[in-house]
């Protein structure tokens, strides 16, 4: 069986095709999206889109992949000149593993006078495990010339432990006199930080750590905040 479905709505354009073979249980699709000069909501707005999703296998367990290429992307106070994303999942066990990743070119932050954000690209990449209760990002990394960020965690859905969240991310700056100074400020070194959220969603409990390993007097501080944590922490 094979189908094929196109649309057209004013300067987006879509086409579905594939094909399935009912007695295996197995199927080939492809789906393309094209649009140009849309604004579909405040701040969110581009010059041209398009994303491509292939999606094959047996129906029970089909492997998809995205890829998304937009160009003059402006989401909120961040604009890039050209934006690649990829996503591609699979089953494993009982749940599905995602990959993500992204790059952005030219990026602009709205207020970055001294062009910091747009000394060179950013990128990202993430691999997301869902399962049956949970989601867990079993690791996340957002890298750039002035930073490095690295993180991991896990999100339960369902179940006794549902809406408690369990998290944790590192900052790394190999250098920080052009923030700082961007700042009007003067410092150097490098700067370390790490964060830990745990506990309720709604109510969840941040802990810091931070070292600064280049400045005079630098050195490591820790602060806890959140529910339960009154009292508690240290500088």
């Amino acid at each position: 069986l094979s189908v094929a479905l196109e649309a057209e709505a004013g300067e987006a354009r879509a086409r579905i095709a594939g094909t399935l073979d009912a007695p295996r249980l197995h199927g080939e699709a492809e789906a393309t999206i094209a649009t140009t000069g849309m604004a579909p909501a405040p701040g969110l707005a581009w010059r041209d889109l398009r994303v491509e999703a292939p999606l094959s296998g047996a129906l029970a367990a089909p492997l998809l992949r995205a890829r998304l290429a937009a160009l003059g992307l402006r989401a909120g106070p961040l604009s890039t000149a050209r934006l690649e994303a990829s996503a591609e999942g699979a089953a494993r066990g009982a749940g599905t593993v995602v990959e993500l990743r992204g790059r952005a070119e030219a990026p602009v932050l709205e207020g970055d006078a001294a062009g910091l954000v747009s000394a060179s690209p950013l990128e990202a990449q993430a691999r997301l495990a869902v399962g049956e209760g949970s989601l867990r990002v079993e690791e996340a990394r957002l890298s750039h010339l002035l930073f490095a960020m690295r993180g991991e965690g896990r999100f339960a859905t369902t179940g006794r432990h549902a809406g408690r969240i369990d998290a944790r991310a590192a900052l790394d700056m190999p250098e920080i006199a052009a923030p700082v100074e961007a700042l009007g400020a003067t410092a150097r070194g490098a700067l370390s930080a790490t964060i830990e959220v745990g506990g309720r969603v709604e109510a969840p409990e941040v802990a810091r750590e931070g070292r600064d390993a280049g400045r005079e007097g630098g050195g490591q501080n820790r602060a806890r905040h959140g529910a339960g944590a009154e009292g508690q922490g240290g500088g």
